[in-house]
C-alpha cells in the first residue's frame, strides 16, 4: 500500500511531492526505452505492483525481463513513483537486497543527480523550477525534461545562470533567448570547459553574450582542426582516467574524439584552448 511521505531533503530523483524520477528503474533496458512510450502499460503495473507489494516480507525474489517487481506508487495520490524497497519507504530499513540489482540500485546515480547534488540549495530550486508542470512520467523522460540535458553544464555556469534570473524560473525557450550558448548542438559535457574559461577570463556578466555561442562554434572547430583523433587511436591513458580536471577532460574526449591521451597532451591542449578563448573572446564576447 502507498505510504504519506515527506520530502525533507530535496534531490533530483525526488524534488518535491508532486513528481519522482523513475528513469533509472529497472537498471536492465533497451537502449533509449523511456517509460511515457508506455505509460497505460506501465501505470497499470505501477498499481498492481503497489497493491501486492508485501512490506513485511524479507523473501529474495528477482527481477524478470525489463521491469521490477518493486517499483511502484510512494505516494496515496498516486503521483510519485519509485521503489518500495528503499529505505526511506521502510523506516530507514535497507530493503533492495530482495532483488538482484539491490547492490546496484543502492550504489548508482545518473551524472545529473551527482551535478545536482553538488549545486547550492537556491540554484537546486531554480533548476528544478523550470519542470514544474511536469508529472512523474514527463520529468522521468529525457524527451520532457530538459534537467537531462542542462545539468550537464558545469556547476560554476549553473550556478551563475540562477543568480542572475532572481525572478524564478522562466520556461526553457525564455532562458535559451537570455543565453544563446545554452542552443549549441553539441553535448553539453563536450564543451562546459570553453565556458567556465571564458567566464574565468571574461567574468560572470558574458554568460548572456550572444557572441559566447558563436565562441564556442570557432574555438571547437579550431581545435578539432589541430588536435583530431589519430588513426591508431591515439597513445597514453585512457582520457577519462587522468587525474586532470573532468570538464577539460571531457572536451578532450568528446569533442576532440582523443579516447586516449597523455598528461602533456592533455595539457598543450588545455593551454591552447585557454588560448584560444582569450584571443577569440576579445572580439566575440
Amino acid at each position: 500500500m502507498c505510504r504519506d511521505i515527506e520530502i525533507s531533503c530535496p534531490s533530483l530523483c525526488h524534488p518535491d511531492s508532486i513528481r519522482s524520477c523513475f528513469a533509472c528503474c529497472p537498471p536492465i533496458r533497451p537502449q533509449g526505452y523511456e517509460h511515457i512510450q508506455y505509460r497505460r502499460a506501465v501505470e497499470r503495473m505501477l498499481r498492481e505492483n503497489t497493491a501486492s507489494f508485501d512490506r513485511d516480507s524479507e523473501a529474495i525474489v528477482p527481477i524478470t525481463g525489463y521491469s521490477c517487481w518493486a517499483l511502484g506508487y510512494l505516494d496515496p495520490a498516486y503521483r510519485l513513483v519509485g521503489c518500495l524497497l528503499h529505505p526511506a519507504q521502510n523506516d530507514g530499513k535497507e530493503m533492495r537486497f530482495r532483488v538482484d540489482y539491490g547492490l546496484k540500485c543502492a550504489r548508482e546515480l545518473c551524472p545529473q543527480a551527482k551535478a545536482f547534488e553538488r549545486l547550492s540549495k537556491e540554484a537546486k530550486e531554480f533548476w528544478v523550477g523550470l519542470v514544474r508542470g511536469l508529472d512523474s512520467f514527463q520529468y522521468s523522460s529525457k524527451i520532457y525534461n530538459p534537467l537531462f540535458r542542462l545539468l550537464g553544464w558545469a556547476r560554476p555556469i549553473l550556478e551563475s545562470i540562477s543568480e542572475r534570473e532572481s525572478g524564478g524560473a522562466p520556461t526553457l525557450e525564455v532562458l535559451q533567448s537570455r543565453y544563446p550558448f545554452l542552443r549549441v548542438r553539441l553535448d553539453p559535457r563536450a564543451c562546459t570547459f570553453l565556458v567556465v574559461v571564458a567566464l574565468e577570463k571574461g567574468g560572470k556578466e558574458i554568460i548572456g553574450s550572444k557572441g559566447l555561442l558563436e565562441l564556442i562554434h570557432k574555438v571547437v572547430e579550431k581545435m578539432r582542426q589541430e588536435f583530431g583523433p589519430q588513426e591508431n587511436g591515439g597513445n597514453g591513458y585512457y582520457t577519462h582516467k587522468l587525474s586532470l580536471d573532468r570538464h577539460l577532460l571531457d572536451f578532450v574526449r568528446l569533442t576532440l574524439g582523443l579516447r586516449k591521451v597523455g598528461v602533456q597532451k592533455a595539457r598543450e591542449i588545455e593551454n591552447r584552448t585557454i588560448e584560444l578563448v582569450e584571443t577569440m573572446g576579445r572580439s566575440l564576447i
